[in-house]
């Protein structure tokens, strides 16, 4: 049981070591209009997101696919202001749970 957690652990850590690079290039692909790169940037997170129960960064994920998809610029940009909310939402969550980022630095050694 106790390896189950570290699977458990080292996956949710990962997610949220890579959860701001994540929003990071979808804001770079929504600025420049690559809307197949972006909706398969969106498929990404929202599987990686169901996978740990954040449910809402699942829905807005497909919020925002489902502005892109229709051309839609307003719509697009309260999707991704959503999306962001839901992020932050779900890291005060995780981390009310003692999930933390893995460190992007490797510790100094001696």
């Amino acid at each position: 049981m106790q390896e189950d957690y570290g699977i458990v652990d080292r996956f949710v850590s990962d997610y949220l070591t890579l959860l701001d690079g994540r929003l990071v290039k979808l804001e770079r692909l929504l600025a420049g209009v690559d809307d197949e790169a972006t909706l398969v940037a969106l498929l990404s997170l929202g599987t990686t997101s169901s996978m740990i129960g954040a449910d809402d960064v699942v829905a807005a994920a497909k919020s925002l696919s489902d502005a892109v998809e229709a051309c839609q610029d307003t719509e697009t940009r309260a999707a991704f202001a959503q999306l962001q909310t839901a992020v932050i939402s779900v890291r005060r969550s995780l981390a009310n749970q003692g999930f933390s980022a893995l460190p992007t630095t490797p510790p100094a050694v001696g």
